[in-house]
């Protein structure tokens, strides 16, 4: 695991790609991870989930607190959705209040576990911004490729923002799984 941290963070220095407020990779940065995961996989056709996590009504907490207040709430859950993934999954900042989990050899079991865990454990967290609690939630969409299923990055980029687009619709601080469809191999790449 030491070695596969250390190649994770030579990766990302190479890539000099960093979000600077959270110290997390950008768009960028994010858009190459996947890429590469995705062409690991042609090789070892294993599962790979990929989810964008999206904060609740943030523009209500940036007009009340402003800019300060809603960089601090992104900073701080940069900090608990990083406790919450798993050492062999990548996290970063893709948008305003938008970040990606790559989260390789992950069926929908496996990301059905992972959403709930990032989910409840923002819930449970206390973010405070000069003394006042702020009640943080997340809506996460998540696009799986089961093990075998040829697929690409635009495919299941779109498929994980239709997903966070419906977590929202359906009442916010949820999940929504969307599995991905199998490509013709073609296609795919």
């Amino acid at each position: 695991a030491y070695h596969e941290l250390e190649h994770k963070n030579k990766m990302l220095e190479k890539l000099a790609l960093t979000d600077p407020l959270t110290n997390l990779p950008n768009r960028r940065a994010m858009d190459r991870l996947a890429e590469r995961e995705l062409r690991r996989r042609e090789r070892y056709s294993g599962p790979l989930a990929i989810a964008i996590v999206d904060v609740d009504h943030f523009k209500d907490i940036n007009d009340r607190y402003l800019l300060p207040g809603g960089d601090k709430v992104l900073v701080d859950l940069a900090r608990c959705l990083t406790g919450s993934v798993r050492t062999v999954d990548f996290l970063g900042r893709v948008g305003g209040e938008e970040f990606m989990v790559i989260a390789p050899e992950t069926d929908m079991q496996g990301a059905v576990v992972l959403g709930e865990r990032i989910r409840t454990t923002v819930e449970s967290t206390v973010f405070t911004y000069k003394e006042e609690t702020i009640p943080v939630r997340v809506s996460i969409g998540f696009a799986i490729a089961e093990e075998g299923v040829s697929t690409d990055y635009e495919t299941l980029k779109h498929l994980a923002a239709a997903a966070l687009s419906e977590a929202k619709k359906t009442g916010r601080n949820r999940c929504v799984y969307k599995s991905a469809p199998n490509l013709p191999f073609e296609q795919a790449g």
